[in-house]
Formats: structure tokens, C-alpha cells, sequence
């Protein structure tokens, strides 16, 4: 198994704290001293702290829109949506730093910004597929409504399971995901 490269920890290492911090408990000397670096070796790496931020972010969204739409075709052989928010929210639990993806907040810098936006709408763009052939048969803006909707509560879900928020420790990781997936399957029931 080969050892990761220094680029490679800088950025696990900056998600990690904008995980636990958000994108204000980032700076360079944090990044460098979490990762065992000096600061002139992250520079050597990346130019600022946002540099490392948005590839790491980028990366982590690129594996979320793909296990996104690997549990959406699921779902569409089974005719089970939800089954989306159970193979979602299994996948985000074996993904490391994902809560750092779904961050939000005013100190988003405008590149960070537009690449979060940019995977919402291609999110979206999946969903609709799925919801467009919920039973009942929506039409493509009802279907399209759905999908904005569906995509607001997957993100909603997975932040609350990576912060082991009160309901996901009552109920447990595996009820908390059925619970979502029976609410989707209500949802687009009509």
C-alpha cells in the first residue's frame, strides 16, 4: 500500500478541521501543524488555504455525486426512492471529512461557493430522474420540485448522521437511514 503524498495529507488534513470547524478553523499554520508540516511546505503545495480547501472539496463532491447516482439507479430498478437516503447515508458514514462538504455559512469564498452550487444542481439533476417516475406520475416541474425537496432532505440527513445529532443517536445510524427512506417513499408517493 503505498503512503499518501504530502498533497494528499495537507488536503485530508484541512477536511478534517473544517470538519470538526468549518472553513473559519482553517488557516495554514493549522493545516501544517495538524499535518506534522511547517507552513512553507503547505505553500509549497498549495497557495492559500482555500486552494486546499476547494480541491478537497472538490474531490469529496465528485464521490458524493457518484454515490449519489449509483444509489438513485438502484432505486430506480427497485422502485424504491428510498432507497437513495439508505445507500446515501451508509456511503457517508465510510467517507471521511464528508461533513466538511456540506458546509455552509457567509465565509464561503465565491469559488467555494459556485463549486457547491454547481454539484447541487447536478444533485438535483439525478433526483429529477428518480422522481419523474414516482408513482402517480408527476409532471416534469412537479417531478423537478421533488427533487429540490429530496435533495434538501438527503443533506439535511447526512449532516445530522456525521454529527451524531440526538436523533440519529436515539434511533441508531441504521433506523435513523430507514426512517428517511420511508419519509422519501411517502414524499413521492404524492
Amino acid at each position: 500500500m503505498r503512503r499518501p503524498s504530502r498533497r494528499e495529507k495537507i488536503k485530508a488534513t484541512a477536511l478534517e478541521l473544517a470538519a470538526r470547524g468549518g472553513p473559519e478553523a482553517l488557516t495554514i499554520s493549522a493545516i501544517a501543524a495538524a499535518a506534522g508540516l511547517t507552513p512553507p511546505a503547505v505553500y509549497y503545495h498549495y497557495p492559500s488555504k482555500d486552494a486546499v480547501l476547494l480541491e478537497g472539496l472538490r474531490d469529496l463532491g465528485s464521490a458524493y455525486l457518484d454515490a449519489l447516482a449509483r444509489a438513485a439507479e438502484t432505486a430506480r430498478r427497485s422502485g424504491r426512492p428510498g432507497q437513495i437516503a439508505v445507500e446515501l447515508l451508509g456511503w457517508a458514514a465510510d467517507t471521511p471529512h464528508i461533513r466538511a462538504y456540506f458546509i455552509a455559512g457567509p465565509n464561503l469564498t465565491p469559488p467555494i461557493a459556485a463549486l457547491l452550487h454547481e454539484h447541487r444542481v447536478q444533485a438535483v439533476t439525478v433526483l429529477h430522474g428518480v422522481t419523474l417516475h414516482a408513482p402517480g406520475g408527476p409532471s416534469a416541474a412537479e417531478a423537478a420540485v421533488l427533487a429540490v425537496a429530496l435533495l434538501s432532505l438527503l443533506e439535511t440527513a447526512i449532516t445530522a448522521s456525521c454529527a451524531g445529532d440526538r436523533s440519529v443517536r436515539a434511533l441508531g445510524r441504521g433506523m435513523f437511514a430507514q426512517e428517511i427512506a420511508e419519509l422519501i417513499e411517502a414524499v413521492t408517493a404524492g
